[in-house]
């Protein structure tokens, strides 16, 4: 299965452990399934490791050792965001989505997976409602969060 993971899975690799979600969700979903990652996620990975540097939570280092981690990963499927499809599926989700961040991920996703992988609760609930948009791309397209994947894993 191809599985487009969100920016949280990617947390533990700037040092940042979230107490829903294990460390090594990517790894344990890099065994059985093709890990793509958006490019917009090295930036938000950048960005929510800055607000963890500047409170003091952890060092800078950490952010630029990770992102770099993730970026050099060739297990990793990189994800461009600016393709067309991807910037028109997103502003189509943006009519239901308030976070364009969050639509374009998702429109990557959609774009080229299976699976989004997600924590986001405003996505998780609204999955069903997205799928006027999703389902046109991908019939078989699907929201899960960890919970829902973590017994196939």
């Amino acid at each position: 299965m191809r599985v487009l993971l969100d920016t949280t899975y990617f947390l533990p690799s700037i040092g940042v452990s979230l107490a829903q979600v294990p460390w090594d969700v990517v790894f344990r979903m890099q065994g059985k399934n093709d890990v793509f990652v958006s490019e917009l996620t090295l930036f938000e990975l950048s960005a929510k490791g800055a607000k963890y540097v500047n409170a003091g939570l952890i060092p800078a280092v950490n952010v630029v050792q990770g992102v770099s981690a993730v970026l050099a990963d060739e297990k990793l499927t990189k994800v461009p965001f600016t393709t067309p499809q991807i910037v028109e599926t997103a502003i189509n989700l943006r009519k239901q989505v308030r976070d364009y961040l969050d639509c374009t991920l998702l429109a990557s996703a959609a774009q080229r997976c299976d699976l989004f992988l997600t924590e986001d609760t405003e996505l998780l609930r609204r999955g069903a409602g997205l799928d006027n948009v999703l389902k046109e791309i991908n019939p078989d397209f699907a929201i899960k969060d960890w919970a829902d994947v973590k017994r196939s894993v």
